[in-house]
């Protein structure tokens, strides 16, 4: 029986590949990457690497063949992978990307007020799981119905340039499909000592929801915007992107 050394290569590069998949995927990393209605291919794909890896394994002992394509071509890929270990994504990468709210929305109206208010006093309360379907659906598309309404928000501190010095934007990184498309997304709101705030810390903001003007970019455009009276730390969530629905 003959050790081929080629297949054995093969071999490895393809159990280098399902380890790094089952990784991403035990960790829980995967979710700085994709999309959660992603994960089912990536799941697949490794599965499909497994069948490979044992395919692979009978193939280890077989005569060596010529090869027309070098291994480095595959091999030099998951090498990098391995040494790189590459970083989530975070708002300083994502600066020139940010997205403002503004009221060209037509979602219809369905929020559901908040009837415990011995628990918390706002009206509104945009947490972890509801994010995108309240500042989306309420806030962006019929922000005039809710002026003066108490709103509760968690999310990191952003200090846009194009902002004015009392101002910041309470975000969370939006991601469509991968982190390449993913942007900030966040909602504007006025505090005497913005400029004090933490870049990045993450904090529940409470405040009155309003309907002003907002200089952004060079265009003027009715913006909601949170009127903060009260600043709290929050804690980190553990899967800190937010997704459409």
């Amino acid at each position: 029986m003959q050790f081929n050394k080629e297949e054995f290569k093969w071999f490895l590069i393809l159990s280098a590949l399902a380890y790094y998949f089952n990784y991403l995927l035990s960790t829980g990393k995967i979710y700085d990457f994709i999309h959660p209605r992603m994960i089912i291919y990536v799941r697949i794909a490794f599965y499909f690497l497994i069948i490979l890896c044992i395919i692979q394994i009978k193939r280890i002992f077989t005569v060596n063949e010529k090869k027309k394509i070098s291994l480095n071509v595959f091999l030099i890929p998951v090498v990098i992978v391995f040494l790189l270990n590459p970083q989530r994504i975070t708002s300083n990468m994502l600066s020139m990307k940010s997205s403002v709210a503004n009221s060209t929305g037509t979602y219809k109206s369905d929020i559901v007020f908040n009837k415990n208010r011995i628990l918390s006093k706002a009206d509104i309360i945009i947490g972890d799981n509801n994010y995108t379907s309240v500042t989306d659906k309420i806030i962006y598309g019929k922000p005039k119905k809710y002026i003066g309404k108490t709103i509760q928000i968690k999310g990191f501190i952003y200090h846009d340039k194009q902002l004015a010095k009392n101002q910041f934007m309470i975000a969370r990184l939006l991601m469509v499909c991968c982190a390449a498309d993913t942007e900030i997304d966040g909602v504007i709101c006025t505090y005497d000592k913005a400029s004090f705030l933490t870049e990045n810390a993450w904090m529940t903001v409470t405040g009155k929801l309003n309907y002003k003007k907002i200089k952004y970019y060079g265009e003027t455009s009715l913006m909601p915007v949170i009127e903060v009276n009260k600043l709290s730390l929050a804690k980190k969530p553990k899967h800190k992107y937010v997704y459409p629905e």
